[in-house]
């Protein structure tokens, strides 16, 4: 984890969640940014200024179904919603990752819109 944050993976990753549509690539980049926040402080905090705390809700937002939406579905197949529902969890646990122990981040979270 060390040697990727020092050779300065967070930024390409944030992008990729910003600019990707194929929902394995997404699920593999908010994976990422969670396993290099856990437990690192230093970590966390050069993520939240990536803007990847705002890049996961954004993700969350756009994956997410709507339940008011009369039973239409986002998805046509069993194995694409599968996939959309992994790309959800893996966002939330990766959120939840990057504000673990940081008020500031989760500060950030929230007035990104991660709290309803």
């Amino acid at each position: 984890v060390h040697q990727a944050f020092d050779l300065g993976v967070v930024q390409p990753l944030v992008d990729l969640l910003a600019s990707e549509q194929n929902v394995l690539v997404l699920q593999n980049a908010a994976q990422t940014l969670g396993n290099i926040a856990e437990g690192h402080a230093q970590y966390q905090q050069a993520i939240m200024e990536a803007s990847g705390l705002q890049r996961l809700i954004q993700l969350l937002e756009k994956w997410t179904p709507d339940p008011k939406e009369d039973g239409e579905d986002l998805v046509e197949d069993e194995q694409a919603e599968a996939s959309r529902q992994e790309l959800v969890a893996k966002c939330c646990f990766a959120s939840w990752l990057i504000c673990q122990k940081s008020e500031a981040n989760q500060l950030v979270f929230c007035e990104a819109g991660g709290v309803a």
